[in-house]
């Protein structure tokens, strides 16, 4: 792997850092929004369902969804730890990278 350097100053990498919080958000937020206008309530007369069933049903949920997308955001910032830290009226996730947590998004 051949290391190119480059040079920038702090306010540009500042205002990328930000514009991808903020596309993390809007990620997040849509997911959110289309999960909750489709939400299906199932009764007991419906029946068994089968593993597979189940299993499609669980990977639907908005929960795995944004779980899946935390994760495959820090694979890709080489994150070792996802903190997910639960404010009064908020959740702020933040990614251990090279032993120092960045704050990635607040929900």
């Amino acid at each position: 792997m051949k290391i190119l350097p480059r040079l920038t100053d702090t306010s540009s990498i500042r205002f990328v850092l930000v514009q991808y919080r903020q596309s993390l958000t809007a990620e997040f937020q849509n997911i959110i929004q289309k999960e909750s206008t489709s939400l299906k309530v199932f009764s007991k007369e419906e029946g068994e369902k089968s593993e597979t069933e189940l299993k499609e049903m669980a990977e639907d949920l908005p929960v795995v969804k944004i779980v899946d997308s935390l994760i495959f955001h820090a694979i890709l910032q080489n994150a070792s730890d996802i903190h997910i830290e639960p404010g009064e009226k908020e959740l702020t996730v933040r990614y251990r990278i090279d032993g120092i947590l960045h704050d990635a998004m607040v929900l």
